[in-house]
């Protein structure tokens, strides 16, 4: 989907992603993206001060 969002200006990107063409996945990719999900959690959650300016 990257290039297709970098096609868009910000409000088309935004709509975009809040429809995502999810309906043909696979268990396969709903699990990797679900896993990935909880990794990126585990690893930051920890550690907020990443998000301060």
């Amino acid at each position: 989907w990257s290039e297709k969002i970098q096609k868009h200006d910000f409000q088309e990107m935004v709509m975009f992603l809040q429809h995502l063409p999810t309906q043909r996945w696979t268990h396969q990719e709903l699990e990797m993206v679900l896993s990935r999900a909880y990794m990126w959690h585990t690893m930051f959650d920890s550690s907020p001060s990443h998000l301060a300016s």
